[in-house]
């Protein structure tokens, strides 16, 4: 087996907390090529709708977003 098959990630969801801009979405970026489908959490619902457009756009993976502040209780246990 090749290297980098043993890091795909095809069928696979990640869930990323703040993945709308800088880190996070990097974060968001990298596990989309390895071809995870791609949920991201964070409060900036137009920025998330943004970020997942270019997801699905570049890496051809599904993804979906979460409009939630991941320090409000209420707001993540449903």
């Amino acid at each position: 087996m090749k290297i980098l098959e043993q890091f795909k990630l095809d069928g696979q969801v990640a869930l990323i907390t703040g993945g709308n801009r800088g880190l996070g979405l990097e974060m968001a970026k990298a596990l989309a090529e390895a071809g995870a489908n791609i949920s991201i959490a964070s409060r900036d619902e137009k920025r998330n709708v943004d970020a997942c457009q270019l997801i699905k756009d570049d890496y051809k993976v599904d993804c979906i977003s979460h409009n939630c502040d991941v320090l409000t209780e209420p707001q993540i246990i449903k």
